[in-house]
């Protein structure tokens, strides 16, 4: 498992080799992507705002099948990750009408 957190503090995030799990703290919501399923979101934070490496603007992470993209400062978005097999995945961002799962 790896641990990161944006520069802004707002999301928090593990990814595995089969998933990944993002906290956004301003809107109290967890985004949760398992290999093979559709992503949701639930109330709740799993980590907090300063949770694991800080992974900077315009980088990804990747584990096994699954990578995570953090957008570069002016990207109006939010961290994506996607399951490169499935091709599900989610958009974590403290904007609500950015977050989306698939």
């Amino acid at each position: 498992m790896r641990l990161f957190h944006t520069p802004s503090g707002n999301v928090a995030c593990a990814i595995l080799s089969d998933g990944a799990t993002c906290s956004v703290l301003p809107t109290n919501e967890t985004f949760v992507l398992e290999s093979g399923s559709v992503a949701w979101s639930e109330a709740g934070v799993a980590f907090p705002g300063d949770a694991g490496d800080l992974a900077p603007y315009g980088t990804s992470l990747e584990a096994g099948q699954v990578s995570c993209s953090i957008p570069a400062s002016n990207e109006p978005r939010g961290v994506v990750c996607t399951d490169s097999v499935s091709g599900h995945g989610f958009e974590a961002s403290r904007v609500e009408s950015r977050q989306s799962t698939f």
